[in-house]
């Protein structure tokens, strides 16, 4: 049965309690966490089962009725992406052309019926997967599905769009400062000249016609290859006859066959990519590509990330960096693997410019560690009660969580395999298990160091704990020169 997860609230609650009215504070347990005897969260697992619809024309949609808001979420995931295109710019283009709504209506009569409806539209697309989703006011469910089937069918694909992809062709990226800013770097950093790279290359772009774009939609854009995340205030059944209503005489050919990528070209030695900016703070990336990863193996990188820099507060980076010496406010890991191609692999800090050295030294201590030596106990305990009892339930947090980790595995494996028994292979793992999977998944050798920031400064810094500096981890290349 669907159960929420509620622990945010609960302990936002106690922090009420104690702090506004007064409750005296309790002295911090330091209790073991094996001998505190903690109740059973009773989450149980929902069956995909329950929510897998499937019309006759082959539609594949997670329905998840939830009364908790007055809201109804549609997603459509589509299978393919950028990586997907035979002609450069098809995806980019239709991702214009969505945001100007379905073609059974003008722009500017889908911007007013969004606005009418205060509706949240978004339009994303990556390598691998595109995304649109519409978050509408539960009465107005069906004009949703309407405008969703729409978008997905009939977009009007304007030439204008194209000649707006190849006036950006050839002008130089900008980056900007922050987590994001440095982690879209790495990745173009890492997939350039791949057909992963998200760049447009301008003599593919020139080829791109309207017609192009036509067959693109035409391939992937079928019944085969969409799922449906529909959830909210409605009932099931109501919801099914509209999705019938809106979908259900959708035709169209048997969906792409999608093909395994080539590997990622990393280059075999280190090297240091600058980006300058001017800033107090200097942002990094360090790391490289990862190949795909089976569901099979996942946990054991999962939990291997976990305890080196899984984004938590207390991982062997954040104790180096920031427990220890206080030099950063995160240093975090953040394993990306594709389905059918290459991903990255980052390790994200940021700090004062006279710091950077250091930071990049703690890092690569730290992964040299991981790789040479099997992890703690305590450590193993932790990675894996994190994952299997708090991570993993909370894809399942809410109806539209529940919808969309279901959908998203189903267009990516076509079964549900993986989050069926994702719980119990993380609960497998042993310290073996990590210490194979940190020289499995990272290279100390191929790793690749991006910088945002005031570059000069930072070359200009000292390490005074290593004693090692920057220039001593690889050639330094800056970004917009040729490799």
């Amino acid at each position: 049965m669907y159960r929420p997860i509620s622990l945010s609230l609960t302990l936002f609650g106690c922090l009420l309690s104690t702090e506004m009215f007064g409750t005296p504070i309790q002295a911090q347990d330091y209790t073991h966490p094996r001998r505190m005897e903690l109740p059973d969260t009773g989450f149980e697992s929902p069956d995909p089962i329950q929510y897998h619809v499937k019309l006759m024309n082959n539609l594949v949609a997670y329905i998840v009725e939830e009364h908790e808001a007055p809201l109804v979420t549609v997603t459509a995931f589509i299978r393919g992406g950028t990586a997907s295109d035979e002609t450069d710019g098809s995806v980019e283009a239709l991702a214009r052309a969505f945001q100007r709504g379905p073609g059974f209506i003008t722009e500017n009569e889908f911007a007013r019926k969004l606005q009418e409806m205060v509706a949240d539209y978004r339009v994303s697309v990556s390598q691998e997967m595109m995304e649109i989703t519409l978050n509408v006011p539960s009465e107005h469910m069906v004009d949703a599905l309407q405008l969703m089937s729409g978008i997905l069918r009939e977009p009007t694909i304007d030439p204008e769009d194209i000649e707006a992809l190849r006036a950006a062709v050839g002008r130089e990226r900008r980056y900007g400062n922050g987590s994001e800013g440095v982690r879209s770097l790495f990745e173009d950093v890492i997939l350039r000249n791949h057909m992963y790279d998200r760049a447009l290359m301008s003599d593919e772009i020139h080829r791109l016609t309207v017609t192009a774009v036509q067959a693109f939609h035409s391939a992937y854009f079928v019944p085969r290859n969409v799922v449906l995340a529909l959830s909210g205030a409605f009932v099931a059944q109501d919801a099914q006859t509209a999705l019938n209503e809106h979908f259900g005489d959708w035709q169209g050919g048997p969906g792409p066959k999608m093909k395994q990528a080539a590997p990622v070209n990393t280059a075999t030695t280190r090297k240091t990519h600058t980006y300058p900016l001017d800033t107090r703070q200097a942002w990094i990336a360090i790391g490289h590509e990862i190949s795909p990863v089976s569901q099979e193996a996942r946990p054991a990188l999962d939990v291997m990330n976990y305890i080196l820099g899984g984004g938590h507060f207390d991982t062997r980076l954040f104790r180096a960096t920031r427990d220890k010496r206080g030099l950063t406010n995160d240093a975090s890991g953040f394993p990306e693997p594709g389905i059918w191609g290459p991903g990255v692999y980052p390790f994200l800090t940021s700090g004062r410019h006279e710091v950077i050295p250091l930071l990049v030294d703690l890092v690569l201590q730290e992964i040299l560690r991981i790789r040479s030596e099997p992890v703690d106990e305590e450590e193993l305990f932790v990675a894996i009660g994190a994952l299997a009892d708090g991570s993993y339930q909370m894809q399942f947090e809410d109806g539209h969580a529940t919808a969309r980790t279901f959908a998203q595995e189903w267009n990516r494996y076509r079964h549900h395999k993986g989050t069926e028994r994702y719980p119990e292979r993380v609960r497998a793992i042993t310290a073996e298990d990590v210490l194979a999977a940190a020289n499995r998944y990272i290279d100390p050798e191929r790793l690749q160091l991006v910088i945002v920031g005031p570059i000069d400064r930072v070359f200009e810094a000292k390490n005074g704990e290593g004693g090692r500096e920057l220039s001593d981890f690889g050639i330094v290349t800056p970004v917009f020169e040729k490799p």
